[in-house]
C-alpha cells in the first residue's frame, strides 16, 4: 500500500512536467513564427520573393490603367524621381478634390530591414501585412500621418520592396477627414494584386 500510495504522486508530477513541457514547446514555435530572425528587426517574407526589378524603371506599370481609374486615378500616370531615394517612381493625379495623389516604386536596393532600422526617422510607425507580405505603414513629415501623407512600405524579397505613398494636399478638411494610411494600403493591394497575379 505504502508504495501505491508514493507511486501516485510521481506519476501526477511527471505528467504535470510532462505539460509544461510541451505547453512551453508550442508556444515558443508560436513566437517563433511570427518573430524576426535573430539580429534582423523586420519579420521575415514567409511567401514566395518576388522580382520586382524590371518596376525598377518602368514604375508606371506597376499600377495598370483600369486598375488606377477604379481606385479614383487619373491614367497614365507620371514618371518622377522620388526626392529620398533618388529613384524613378510613378505619380497617379487624383481624379476628384477628395482622393489623394499617389506615388509608388519599386527599389531593389532597399529592403524592410533597412527600413525597420531607419524608423527613428518616422514620425509613425505600424508594422501590418499587404497581400500577406509584411509591410509598414509610416511616415516622414511632421505631424505624422494627421498632416495628410502615409507611406506603405512592402517587403517583397530579402532585398526589394514596393512603396506607395498617399499625398493630401496640405492644409485642407480632407487631410484630417480622410485616411491616408488606409488610401496607401488599397493602392499597395492593388498593385500585390497585380504583380502576383503576374499581369504587367
Amino acid at each position: 500500500m505504502t508504495q501505491s500510495v508514493q507511486a501516485r504522486p510521481r506519476v501526477a508530477a511527471g505528467r504535470a512536467a510532462l505539460l509544461f513541457l510541451l505547453v512551453t514547446a508550442v508556444t515558443a514555435v508560436a513566437a517563433g513564427c511570427a518573430a524576426a530572425p535573430p539580429g534582423h528587426l523586420a519579420p521575415p517574407i514567409t511567401l514566395d520573393q518576388l522580382d520586382v526589378g524590371p518596376y525598377g524603371g518602368a514604375p508606371c506599370t506597376l499600377l495598370r490603367a483600369d486598375r488606377a481609374a477604379r481606385r479614383h486615378l487619373t491614367a497614365p500616370g507620371t514618371p518622377v524621381t522620388d526626392a529620398a531615394t533618388g529613384g524613378p517612381d510613378c505619380r497617379w493625379a487624383p481624379a476628384g478634390p477628395r482622393y489623394p495623389t499617389v506615388t509608388a516604386g519599386a527599389s531593389t536596393i532597399v529592403g524592410l530591414e533597412d527600413v525597420y532600422r531607419g524608423r527613428a526617422h518616422d514620425t509613425a510607425f505600424t508594422p501590418i501585412h499587404i497581400a500577406h507580405y509584411p509591410a509598414v505603414e509610416l511616415s516622414t513629415v511632421p505631424g505624422g500621418i494627421r498632416a495628410g501623407r502615409c507611406t506603405v512600405q512592402i517587403g517583397v524579397a530579402d532585398h526589394s520592396t514596393i512603396a506607395v505613398t498617399a499625398d493630401y494636399p496640405p492644409f485642407t478638411d480632407s487631410a484630417f477627414a480622410s485616411d491616408p494610411c488606409g488610401d496607401a494600403d488599397t493602392l499597395a493591394t492593388e498593385i500585390m494584386g497585380q504583380l502576383l497575379a503576374g499581369s504587367p
